[in-house]
């Protein structure tokens, strides 16, 4: 089935609104400012985000998400040169919210901070070009940033200049960064007082829900997917979109029928497993078109492959560690 990433499928009919609201509600109505989103892989936690960004445009209380990458090296780089980069690419995302969402405003207040901040990271390049053939360490970068060096000020300059009252961060895949950094974390961690309310996304499957909450996080699991109604809403728009995008046509009431639907609410929280479930279903229907094979054999089928495939990936994936 056809792709969509989270900012395409909440401004889209794709989108089933009411759980996702509720799940922001929620979470703005937290009395913790530090917030941990687990739950299975595919469940809703990157369009929970998106839905938060989306939800503060215009008002006085916004959220700006935020996807870390990775430091870009596999070399063992100094604490002092990666808090450098994260300086400078953390204050780049900052000024990338509002040049996305506030363009005039961007461009009247922040597009010199921006233009600079893209002048370093041109020399940290150059810097780490260069030193794969400094052999002898002679190489040295200067005029290395701190953490909060640059983001503050242009924290405090967003703050002003899109008159909030309070502004909140959200950051998508925190245990994923450069392999689930430790110090990376920490650096990242370093940030979090700039801010109103922070919202992590962790993917760490032996979270520590127990030291977290005595910390003050408030941790929650997204679970709509297994509410059999949101679910067979979900997909039933996946497979219109898909159709009236692709040459490739689903067959919506087969897809759909309570049997799938009400297997699969059962079986996971994760809506991506869900959907790739249905894509292997239609597969199937195809194949066994000319046969008389049952619905239910061919839902276990599916299920079976869906799972070596999930398996298959698992095996690749890095491990995903939260060490704060």
């Amino acid at each position: 089935m056809i792709d969509i990433s989270e900012r395409n499928v909440v401004n889209s009919n794709v989108f089933v609104r009411e759980p996702v609201d509720k799940e922001v509600n929620s979470i703005l109505s937290s009395k913790s400012n530090k917030i941990i989103l687990s739950g299975e892989l595919g469940s809703g936690r990157s369009i929970v985000l998106q839905s938060l960004e989306n939800r503060g445009l215009g008002d006085k209380t916004q959220t700006i998400r935020i996807s870390p990458d990775s430091v870009g090296s596999s070399r063992k780089l100094s604490d002092d040169i990666l808090d450098h980069r994260t300086e400078l690419i953390f204050t780049r995302n900052l000024m990338f919210y509002v040049q996305r969402y506030y363009h005039v405003l961007f461009e009247k207040y922040l597009r010199p901070e921006l233009d600079s901040i893209n002048g370093e990271l041109h020399l940290y390049d150059e810097y780490m070009n260069k030193s794969l053939f400094d052999f002898d360490n002679s190489l040295e970068l200067k005029n290395k940033r701190k953490t909060k060096d640059l983001s503050s000020s242009v924290l405090a300059k967003i703050r002003d200049i899109l008159e909030l009252e309070k502004l909140n961060l959200a950051i998508d895949n925190f245990d994923s960064i450069s392999n689930s950094s430790e110090y990376l974390q920490r650096v990242y961690s370093r940030y979090f007082d700039l801010f109103d309310k922070i919202i992590l996304v962790s993917k760490d499957p032996n979270l520590d829900k127990e030291r977290l909450t005595k910390e003050g996080y408030d941790i929650r699991t997204l679970n709509y997917g297994m509410d059999k109604d949101i679910l067979g809403e979900i997909i039933k728009r996946r497979i219109e979109f898909h159709n009236h995008s692709c040459a490739n046509q689903y067959d919506v009431d087969f897809c759909t029928q309570p049997m799938f639907i009400e297997g699969l609410a059962e079986r996971t929280p994760s809506i991506s497993r869900s959907i790739n479930v249905i894509t292997e279903i239609e597969k199937l229907r195809k194949w066994y078109r000319d046969s008389n094979v049952s619905s239910e054999r061919i839902y276990e089928e599916a299920t079976t492959e869906e799972e070596k495939n999930f398996q298959d990936l698992k095996k690749i994936m890095s491990p995903r560690k939260f060490y704060i």
